[in-house]
Order: structure tokens, then sequence, then C-alpha cells
């Protein structure tokens, strides 16, 4: 009898989930394609997690140990709960950036004319829309000082609102400070009035979940892999002074990664 039949008839609950760990890593991996060559997520953070992938699912398969099976477990279950938070975190991305598009556009077409108040007011929405409540009102009724009621009844019952609703959430704040310079810029303006930077789409992109969201994620997950499944194996299979220094290794690996991850080189950020 050879040792795969020897498994299948000496464990063949342990052979069957083997098998079906196949299914999530498989779908993770497809996944870690798609989104690379979208550009979603970076070539060098996909191609580490392509590769811990494999990884667990062939350990999961054939486990050096019978011990090391509830390690590799929870390792897929770790893997197959990130995936709909990774996902939703990408999908979030590719919605928000279409908002960031129009917002940038509204810049440059208020830059060319100010007085727009159609554009003043869709700048506005946007705003709204984006979190920056204050902000938005603000330039909503200055664009309503040329958009009578009359042929803008939607508009203003909007901004009324608008106002209703940020008035039940106690005082607003009356200035919106620049993240370049740290200057506190009234409401309703649009550049910085020290640095003259664009501060309201610095706004909105920090609170923008894409690229940044996406490596960090993967950061997480690839340091808690190493730690949840390289320590044990270590620990199991090593005599004790090589497993010490072996299980140093990937504890200071795990910290690089994570480091890495939420800090990366300056211009390698998304």
């Amino acid at each position: 009898m050879g040792p795969l039949a020897v498994r299948v008839f000496h464990s063949p609950l342990a052979f069957v989930s083997g098998c079906l760990v196949w299914i999530p890593v498989t779908l993770w991996i497809v996944s870690l394609v798609h989104w690379m060559i979208q550009g979603d997520v970076d070539f060098v953070w996909g191609m580490v997690g392509i590769f811990l992938s494999f990884v667990l699912g062939i350990l999961t398969m054939t486990p050096p140990r019978p011990e090391m099976a509830p390690y590799m477990l929870l390792g897929v279950v770790l893997t197959t709960v990130l995936f709909p938070i990774f996902r939703s975190s990408l999908n979030r991305r590719a919605l928000d950036s279409v908002d960031i598009e129009a917002i940038e556009d509204a810049y440059e077409m208020l830059r060319l004319k100010p007085d727009n108040h159609i554009v003043r007011f869709k700048f506005a929405k946007l705003l709204y829309k984006r979190g920056l409540h204050a902000s938005a009102l603000k330039f909503a009724e200055q664009a309503m000082g040329s958009m009578p009621a009359s042929a803008f009844f939607e508009e203003h019952r909007m901004v009324e609102g608008w106002k209703r609703s940020l008035k039940s959430r106690g005082p607003m704040e009356t200035t919106i400070v620049c993240l370049e310079c740290g200057t506190a810029n009234e409401l309703g303006v649009f550049v910085c009035a020290r640095c003259r930077s664009e501060f309201l789409i610095d706004h909105v992109r920090g609170r923008w979940v894409g690229r940044n969201m996406a490596r960090k994620l993967l950061a997480v997950w690839a340091a808690v892999m190493l730690v949840l499944i390289g320590i044990p194996m270590a620990a199991m299979l090593l005599d004790r002074m090589t497993s010490a220094g072996v299980i140093i290794f990937l504890m200071v690996a795990a910290v690089g990664i994570v480091v890495m991850g939420f800090f990366p080189p300056r211009g390698r950020s998304a």
C-alpha cells in the first residue's frame, strides 16, 4: 500500500480537508493575480501572497507532523476570512477613485472659471459624499446665491436637508486644516491660504481605501502566516538551538514585513 493510500485509509477526514483547502487557496491566488494585473496590488506584495498561499496549501495537504494540522487549519480559516475584507477594500477603492477623479475635474474647472456655480454645487455634493460635510455646506451655500429656488428647487431642498442633519450633530467646525502645512483655512476656499495646495483633495484621499489598505492587509496576513506556521514547524522539526535561531529570524522577518507594509519607502506608497 502506497503512502497516499495509507494516509487516506488511516485519516480520511484529514485527507479530504487537505484537498478542500485548495478551494480557498486557489480563489485567493487567482484573485491576487487579477488584482496585480489591474494594478490594485503591488507586484512584490502579490508574489509574496501567492508564494505563501502555495506553501499554506501544500503544508495543509501534507503536514510534516500531525500536530501541525490545527495550525494549518487556523491559517486557512484566517485566509478565508480575510478574502472578503480584502475584496471589499479593493471594490471600495474602485468606487472612491471615481469620486476623487470627479473632484479633481471640478477643481480644474473652477480654476478656469471660479464663478461656475453649477460646478461649485457639484463639488459640494462630492465633498458631502466623502464626509467633508461642513465644507460641502459652505460651498453649496455659495452656489445657492446664483441658483434661485424657483429653478433649482431640488438643490435647495438638498441643502436644507444637509443643514438639518448637521445641526442635529451639534456645533460645526468653522475651519479645515491643510494637511501640507497645518494652516487652519476658512470653509469655502479651494486652496490653502499659506502654501496654496489643493488641500481638500488631500482630505478626500485621506479617506481613500485602496492600495495602501491592500498592502497593509497583505503585510499583516503574511506576518501572521510566518508566525503561525513557521514557528511551530521550527519548534517541532529542528533541534533546540537551531529552532531558537530560526524562530528569532521569523519574528524579525514578520515585524519587518509589517513595517514595510505600513511604512513603505518614499515614492512607493499609493
